[in-house]
């Protein structure tokens, strides 16, 4: 499983950007749990589609150490869950989200 890091998509470089892959994520940093801060912060998600591993367990976010905030695993698979129904991922709304074999 894959484990991103506080690296940020600015909205000014993201603009045109409409379609998102990823493998199956384990871990994901957050500053804060209001979806600021987080990888998609400050771009528009509603346009984008965003294809996840077919691998991808529901994510759910936690406080560490360090004042910052991280999606962890919760240990069963995202596709069986409310926020997949809603197209929703570590808090984001997509235009859709797919599902991939990788």
């Amino acid at each position: 499983m894959a484990r991103l890091g506080v690296a940020f998509l600015r909205s000014s470089e993201c603009r045109l950007l409409r379609s998102v892959w990823f493998g199956a994520l384990s871990s994901v940093m957050s500053l804060t749990e209001h979806d600021v801060g987080g990888i998609f912060d400050k771009v528009e998600t509603a346009h984008i589609e965003l294809s996840l591993s077919t691998r991808q367990a529901k994510l759910y976010l936690t406080p560490t150490y360090d004042a910052i905030y991280e999606w962890c695993s919760a240990g069963q698979s995202y596709w069986d869950t409310e926020d997949y129904a809603n197209k929703k991922f570590l808090g984001y709304k997509f235009r859709q989200i797919i599902r991939v074999d990788d």
